[in-house]
């Protein structure tokens, strides 16, 4: 899966920032998203001709959200997607 720049209707956008997480970590991939007022954040991601061929033959969007608690200073957890091949 490759992130995108979230392609937000342009009458959404207007509490919307746009930031990149990960700019500048060379071990993490770099992730466009739009960050609104109350924190949620929006990304999008497309699927490469070989993951999508998995999904449609069965396969699974895994989502892993690393916990971090709220003591060590970190505001947003890292997440991992992956596509999971059916059983």
């Amino acid at each position: 899966m490759n992130p995108i720049h979230p392609d937000i209707p342009t009458d959404a956008k207007g509490g919307l920032k746009k930031i990149t997480f990960g700019r500048g970590q060379p071990e993490y991939i770099e992730l466009p998203a739009f960050v609104d007022g109350q924190g949620t954040i929006t990304t999008e991601w497309e699927f490469t001709a070989e993951e999508l061929e998995v999904i449609l033959n069965g396969g699974k969007l895994r989502l892993t959200q690393l916990y971090t608690p709220i003591h060590q200073g970190i505001r947003y957890s890292p997440v991992r997607m992956e596509i999971i091949p059916p059983r």
